[in-house]
């Protein structure tokens, strides 16, 4: 017999199949069924859809393990980070890893360029003040 406990710790497909066997058209009332059939057609399409994408792309489960462990805070967060790096033109790791490094370089560059214009400024106040 199935308890909610039970219900709640199984996925759709796995529910599904259990409320299949559970569900008997002499017994079961008629919206009981009909909220069945419902859910069931509902995660058939959802799993329908998830295997047309996996088909499309040919992904293996190692993909899809390997794209879930390499997330960058959420898919949203991730979605949004490849998007802003396809539109920048950077479409490979090397590709990333020297724009970054130019950054880097860029940035060291202004941080030293900056005191260095500090330390003239500090000359000439103390050029000026003698």
């Amino acid at each position: 017999m199935l308890t909610p406990q039970l219900m709640a710790s199984m996925s759709d497909a796995h529910l599904v199949a259990a409320l299949d066997a559970e569900i008997n058209p002499l017994t079961s009332t008629s919206a009981e069924i009909e909220l069945f059939q419902r859910f069931a057609a509902k995660v058939e399409a959802g799993d329908d859809a998830r295997d047309a994408v996996i088909d499309e792309y040919e992904l293996t489960a190692q993909h899809l393990k390997d794209l879930t462990e390499a997330l960058i805070g959420d898919v949203n967060d991730t979605v949004a980070l490849l998007k802003v790096l396809g539109s920048a033109g950077v479409d490979d790791a090397e590709a990333l890893k020297a724009e970054l490094e130019l950054a880097r370089r860029f940035r060291a560059l202004s941080y030293d360029a900056g005191g260095f214009l500090d330390r003239m400024n500090d000359l000439i106040n103390h050029a000026q003040e003698n």
